[in-house]
């Protein structure tokens, strides 16, 4: 622990002209460090270091840290090396330091240009050199440029760097103030700067040895990691704002059974609500019996939408918060107003200490009326329709439509007249000697920063964080009132730590390829953020959507981890079924495609344990490779695990796409088996043809399993079976080219939908390895299939096994006579019953399912069955040890 003073100074219209500050510098574990300065003079805002907030979660553990940290006062900087390179990752010597009331600037070294994280924004992975301005805001459709004041819905400060070595940190500021982050990579030395209004300065550094997945899964563990929706919410989603009854939801599922689509959820936007009022159900179009007898008949889940403002109206839900005084605070100490679809609202200050039992007492109120299994909330940033308070008696007396495109763009164009021409006055506005973003003021499109939360805490300090407790005011209420292990909620406002709480969307897109495209970074954001269960509005929420970006997206979509399908009231119908042949074919086989896999997508979430990342930059998974670390590949290709690599089509009236295959990998198309890449290729790229109507090209990694299920009848999550194939891509493990392998995972529950079968996965794990040998042997050729316990943790049901696909082989010549080996027994069957055969390619089908166990051998001897192809100049690793973290130790 270093601890020193120094002395600040604070740049114009602070009310003093120095102060003295205290700066601790924490070596925390080997592999993490802090830096924290703070005002010795008086008390400021930071966030706090205590659960629900990040916060040091073990005690002070260093014996030999992978980092190196130097002081030096005169002039002030603070400059961390790692031990191992003696590469610079942190230096604020020779940038300016300010540390006033209102005012912190600092600025670093970078050690690359190969920098990621500061969200909430809509771009590049890849941050390029520009200005990212950070501070939770609703905005609808805004692609951030570099130029300041892009930002969205989320506060996210966080850099992913790579540094020269190929080793990788990630750099923490642990604040929640408004601030501005400029990113200088034109030019070396590479450097950022930060400029925060309020707050004080926290960084964490967290460093990793292997790569960006652990630097990243580090952070989130020190965030309080993330949660797993439920099984059913990694089903496909059907959305819309504009189904204003019951008899629209009933038309909707009679469709998707008519041809036989994939459904698990629907959801409502506000028309279920009676004048868009939160808690409110309108009964005479959504009544209570009804509803519930629907959703029954057809084995669905409903999901509606709560906002984040409590209407100001005679009613229990207003008289409650008031009684229970939780609402914020003006300046003059009444409930700050704002305006929201239902006109004037209050908003809930979620650190009052009725606050938590208000919220759930309203939600309990909503569930008597609407049989909901998952919530939304929205607009919680919070977002309100004027600038700071509603006191101008005009726009409150504006009453248009929402509901009519016309109407509402008439009714925002009368508040930004009103803001324009009303620019609001308040004690920040005053104060603050720089406002992040290039705006007029912080107030625009949401409430007075000058708004006072329980403590005496004004929200300028607190903005950012509402849709965090928002969030995990909602998560309480679904896990300690209605009992649910596994709350689905998906909000749009978020904050680090958020995802211990919620899952997100990425907010209001349109219908155009540009958000087509920034749909995959925005996602893969998320992931670093450590909300990985994250989508984007499929076909476009707004504008109208085409039918052939329609279908893109729909196969695109089919592979995000949250798939959901909605659009804006006013726009064309965009559900599967609704633009053509075209458009529901390519839904139709992504979707029973995205099913068949379901189990092992589910898996990938399981086996990480709440931190890291499932729908990755390919970069995550192949660190060494420079060329993945920036466009386009960084953005329009995404791993899932290790295992999948998905180049989806992202550009109008293409046909096929270029699809770039990294390391010495063997590559398969998953569908087909067709090699698409040969491990011995050093072409690493290939045009892949992609009909619009057909599956999304998706490949699976040599060396790798993954588990499939048959999905013929299949329309819910729930119809799935405990039955399953494995698909095999096995490699060369010897030089000889006569023995080829390949590993792979899969949760281990009979019941993925029933929590007390599934809870094992989560409080101690239920993974089990599979391993697929096959080998030349002096009669023929042996299939060879191993299943083992993770590690002696590891709770595992018992697996039915159907079949195996094996590709990558060699070509062989037909086998005389097969034996089948187990356990339990050994038949001698003919070829044909068990086995068919294609180049590169042998499919077992077992004469009856095999019940896979720990420790399980199964063996397929194929007499006679002699490889034809030479492959002894293979030059590949044993898979074993390619795989060395999949295999149990």
């Amino acid at each position: 622990l270093y601890f020193f003073f120094l002395m600040i100074r604070r740049p114009p219209r602070s009310t003093q002209s120095r102060s003295s500050a205290a700066s601790d510098v924490y070596k925390r574990q080997d592999n993490d460090l802090r830096i924290r300065i703070t005002d010795v003079g008086q008390s400021r805002w930071e966030v706090p270091n205590q659960f629900p907030y990040p916060h040091e979660q073990s005690p002070i553990s260093v014996s030999n840290p992978l980092y190196n940290v130097q002081v030096s006062a005169q002039p002030f900087g603070i400059a961390v090396t790692r031990t191992s390179t003696n590469e610079v990752v942190f230096n604020s010597s020779g940038f300016n330091f300010i540390y006033s009331d209102y005012y912190i600037e600092f600025g670093s070294t970078l050690a690359t240009k190969y920098v990621y994280g500061l969200g909430e924004r809509s771009r590049s992975l890849l941050l390029e050199n520009g200005t990212y301005t950070i501070f939770a805001r609703d905005y609808m459709a805004d692609v951030d440029d570099g130029t300041g004041g892009h930002n969205l819905y989320g506060q996210h400060p966080i850099l992913l760097t790579r540094e020269a070595s190929g080793a990788w940190h990630t750099l923490f500021f642990r604040s929640s103030n408004p601030m501005d982050v400029s990113v200088l990579t034109t030019s070396s030395p590479f450097s950022n700067k930060f400029q925060v209004v309020g707050g004080i300065i926290d960084l964490k550094i967290f460093f990793s040895t292997t790569g960006p997945e652990e630097a990243i899964s580090r952070y989130h563990a020190y965030v309080g990691g993330w949660i797993t929706m439920p099984f059913w919410g990694f089903g496909y989603h059907q959305c819309r704002w504009g189904y204003r009854n019951i008899s629209t939801l009933q038309q909707i599922a009679s469709k998707f059974s008519e041809n036989g689509i994939p459904l698990d959820v629907l959801w409502n936007d506000l028309d279920y609500m009676q004048n868009q009022t939160d808690f409110t159900v309108d009964q005479d179009n959504f009544p209570t019996a009804q509803l519930s007898s629907f959703l029954q008949q057809y084995e669905l889940k409903y999901v509606p939408l709560v906002d984040a403002g409590v209407a100001v109206m005679n009613n229990t839900y207003y008289h409650e918060g008031i009684k229970r005084d939780v609402f914020l605070k003006n300046s003059s100490g009444f409930p700050l107003t704002g305006w929201v679809w239902p006109g004037k609202t209050h908003f809930v200050d979620y650190l009052h200490p009725n606050a938590s039992e208000y919220w759930a007492d309203m939600l309990a109120l909503l569930k008597n009326q609407i049989d909901f299994s998952g919530i939304w909330i929205d607009m919680n940033e919070p977002s309100s329709f004027c600038p700071g308070e509603c006191t101008y008696d005009e726009v409150i007396g504006f009453h248009g439509d929402p509901s009519d495109p016309t109407s509402f763009d008439q009714f925002v164009d009368y508040f930004n007249k009103v803001i324009d021409e009303n620019p609001e006055q308040n004690e920040f506005s005053q104060l603050i000697p720089y406002i992040p973003g290039n705006f007029t003021n912080l107030d625009i499109q949401t409430i007075s920063m000058n708004a006072s939360h329980y403590g005496n805490i004004t929200n300028f300090n607190l903005h950012s964080l509402y849709g965090f407790h928002n969030g995990k005011a909602t998560h309480d209420y679904l896990k300690d009132r209605l009992g649910q292990p596994q709350p689905f909620i998906i909000s749009r406002s978020s904050a680090f730590g958020s995802g211990q709480f919620v899952s997100h969307w990425t907010g209001d897109n349109i219908a155009t390829w540009e958000f087509l495209r920034l749909s995959i970074p925005g996602i893969m954001n998320f992931g670093l953020f450590g909300i990985p269960f994250t989508g984007a509005d499929i076909c476009g929420f707004g504008m109208d959507a085409e039918p052939q970006l329609c279908a893109r997206w729909a196969a695109l979509g089919s592979f995000y981890p949250f798939s959901r399908n909605h659009n804006q009231i006013g726009r064309v119908d965009q559900e599967p079924y609704a633009l053509g042949p075209d458009v529901l074919a390519a839904f139709k086989s992504n979707l029973k495609l995205r099913y068949s896999l379901l189990k092992f997508y589910y898996s990938l979430f399981v086996r990480q344990g709440g931190v890291g990342t499932i729908f990755r930059p390919l970069f995550f998974v192949f660190p060494n490779e420079t060329i993945l670390l920036q466009q386009p590949i960084v953005d329009e290709q995404f791993m899932l695990g290790d295992e999948l690599l998905v180049t989806p089509v992202l550009y109008e009236n293409a046909t096929s796409v270029n699809a770039y295959f990294p390391n010495d990998n063997a590559w398969y198309d998953l569908v087909t088996g067709k090699l698409v890449r040969s491990a011995k290729n050093n072409i690493r790229q290939a045009c892949i043809q992609a009909p619009l109507n057909g599956t999304v090209p998706i490949f699976l990694r040599g060396g790798f399993i993954v588990a499939t299920q048959d999905v013929t009848d299949v329309t819910r999550t729930h119809q799935l079976s405990n039955s399953f194939n494995l698909v095999a891509a096995v490699q060369p493990v010897d030089k000889k080219g006569i023995s080829y392998g390949a590993t792979g995972q899969l949760a281990a529950a009979d019941d993925y939908n029933d929590w007390q079968r599934l809870r094992k996965c989560f409080e101690a794990n239920c993974i089990v390895n599979f391993e697929v040998e096959a080998v030349q042997t002096q009669n023929g050729f042996s299939v060879i299939l191993k299943t083992t316990k993770r590690d002696s943790q590891t709770q595992a049901d018992t697996l039915s096994l159907k079949g195996v696909r094996v590709y990558g082989l060699p070509g062989f010549k037909p086998a005389e006579k097969v034996v089948l080996k187990t356990q339990k027994e050994t038949l001698t069957l003919n070829t044909l019953e068990i086995a068919t055969f294609s180049k590169y390619t042998v499919d077992i089908t077992f004469p009856s399912s095999l019940e896979l166990i720990d420790g399980m051998t199964v063996e397929v001897n194929f007499t006679g069955a002699v490889m034809l192809e030479n492959t002894s100049k293979s030059k590949k690793k044993h898979i074993r040890t390619e795989a060395k973290n999949w295999v149990a130790q």
